[in-house]
């Protein structure tokens, strides 16, 4: 990710394709991997939570079993990623990010 950021700022097309061809090279090799109901079985008790912040492969990464079984989790835990996201941008977009927002805070206040 840190390669892909770094081509990106520089506006370097041939390393992102380079980037994502290799990334592409890695998945191929694990084209037969799948959270499935077989994988959850073996897991403690078989009782494991799946969890996954979307969009899922259904059916290529996780079977619709799994998904199905465990949609409202997933859906809870993909609804906290738009604030995630903006979070991580806020925290890297503003200096002193605590300050200002304890600014913002005191502001609201008065």
């Amino acid at each position: 990710m840190i390669e892909r950021v770094d081509a990106n700022a520089a506006g370097d097309k041939t390393a992102l394709a380079e980037i994502e061809h290799r990334a592409l090279e890695r998945n191929a090799m694990h084209t037969d991997w799948i959270c499935d109901e077989v994988l959850m079985a073996g897991t403690r008790g078989g009782d494991a939570l799946y969890l996954h912040c979307l969009p899922a492969d259904i059916g290529a990464e996780v079977s619709p079993g799994v998904m199905d079984l465990h949609k409202v989790n997933v859906a809870r835990q993909a609804n906290w990623k738009m604030y995630v996201v903006m979070a991580l941008l806020a925290g890297a977009k503003v200096p002193d990010l605590a300050a200002a927002l304890t600014s913002l805070e005191q502001e609201a206040i008065r």
